[in-house]
């Protein structure tokens, strides 16, 4: 028979156990977080900077861990360097997308800056409105969709206005460039390849949707903005990016496909008509577990790559597109600069040009002095010869005036009346004789 008060001693003892337990847990994962992201910022400082590891991170379990971390590596990951950024709203001018910008622009912002107040939302408008628009204005070839703001959106609000700027149009040229064709005939074919992917991942669902003829559109706005509006959570949009930005940029796409298989159980229950499965395929769970289904993404993406696919798939999507060329982008290739030592280089860049500025200051004031020596030089010899031709005119007042040219002084002759022009010598004289 226990005693009594055994079992309260128990219970007090059991949620001791628990709570030294889940402390525990807590101060192992707040050490590997902190050992991560010591990793992390050691690969940032590496000279050169070791852009492998770096997406090695981004695709890995807990990817960039915080967005302060994030604003450095995306642009290392896209070969960037925001020490040297142009001003971008120097591009900015009328453009034929410019009227569905700024609608797209003013409903935007919602959901990803919940409690803030509307000045600091306003500000963020006005912001991604000049990154848009300058993107639009600087590559003609790249013609904005519905949604791209959305991706916009993100980096701004991690990044900044300036590197959003470089981020945006690095990924608009490369990732996402078939998107950014005039039409839309380029992400049709994109979407073409989701249902030969699910043939390979899971039969099932697959003969589900073709006996549905339910077409791929329904993840038409997680490929267009790499699901950014369709989640509310940002901190899963944002390590969704980790992976998109160091990966194929056929990325989303697989992860479409995972996403559509671990809803199958909710899917196979619905009503097998094209309305059913439409709607409940659009409707993306928002409670998405991110981390598995990356890990998922990246398995599939090793076991069937985007060149079997479309083999697969019979679906060519060009060879000259950035699809295919992936991983042969310029920018891949090259050695990246530590950011300590851009920064390092823009100061002394900065420097120089203070001092060249204060030369150029020195050197002109120095012109200034030279020209005001002169000038006073000048009027001194003037207004010394004045003195002393008229202190020479006052001397011959008695005798007859003389003016001369340039320094002969010649003498009235008596023989000369009134003014007479001396022809016996190379210099005009003339003579005026006091009356």
């Amino acid at each position: 028979m226990p005693r009594k008060g055994a079992s309260k001693r128990g219970t007090s003892y059991n949620h001791r156990s628990q709570s030294v337990t889940h402390t525990k847990r807590d101060w192992q994962a707040e050490r590997h977080r902190a050992k991560r992201i010591s990793a992390i910022n050691a690969a940032l400082n590496a000279d050169p900077v070791d852009t492998q590891a770096l997406r090695s991170f981004a695709m890995s379990r807990g990817g960039l861990m915080e967005n302060g971390l994030r604003a450095r590596v995306w642009p290392k990951l896209l070969g960037l360097d925001v020490y040297n950024a142009p001003d971008h709203t120097a591009f900015i001018h009328m453009h034929k997308d410019w009227d569905q910008v700024e609608t797209d622009v003013k409903r935007s912002l919602f959901r990803f800056t919940p409690g803030e107040p509307k000045t600091y939302r306003k500000q963020k408008r006005r912001e991604l409105a000049r990154v848009v628009h300058s993107i639009a204005s600087r590559n003609p070839d790249l013609h904005y969709y519905q949604g791209f703001h959305d991706v916009c959106s993100v980096f701004l609000l991690v990044a900044g206005e300036s590197t959003a700027f470089l981020l945006a149009e690095r990924v608009g040229h490369f990732h996402i460039r078939e998107c950014m064709r005039p039409n839309m005939e380029s992400v049709i074919r994109i979407l073409s390849l989701l249902f030969p992917l699910l043939d390979l991942i899971d039969p099932d669902v697959h003969a589900f949707l073709l006996h549905s003829q339910v077409e791929p559109y329904f993840c038409l706005s997680w490929v267009l903005t790499w699901f950014s509006h369709r989640l509310d959570d940002f901190g899963r949009v944002v390590r969704l990016f980790d992976v998109f930005l160091a990966s194929h940029p056929l990325t989303c796409l697989y992860f479409s496909a995972v996403c559509v298989v671990f809803m199958r159980e909710g899917l196979l229950q619905q009503d097998c008509e094209y309305s059913a499965v439409h709607n409940f395929l659009h409707n993306l769970p928002q409670d998405l577990p991110v981390e598995d289904l990356i890990i998922r993404t990246t398995t599939i993406l090793k076991k069937y790559p985007p060149d079997a696919l479309q083999t697969y798939a019979k679906v060519d999507l060009g060879r000259s597109s950035p699809l295919n060329t992936y991983p042969n982008y310029p920018w891949l290739s090259v050695k990246l600069i530590p950011d300590h030592r851009l920064a390092k280089r823009k100061q002394l860049s900065a420097s120089s040009s203070s001092i060249s500025v204060f030369c150029l200051c020195l050197c002109l004031c120095f012109c200034l002095c030279f020209c005001f020596c002169f000038c006073f030089c000048f009027c001194f010899c003037f207004c010394f010869c004045f003195v002393r031709l008229s202190i020479l005119h006052l001397h011959f007042r008695p005798y007859p005036s003389v003016i001369i040219f340039p320094t002969l002084l010649i003498q009235s002759d008596p023989r000369f009346h009134g003014g007479v022009c001396c022809e016996c010598c190379d210099v005009d004289v003339v003579f005026l004789v006091n009356a």
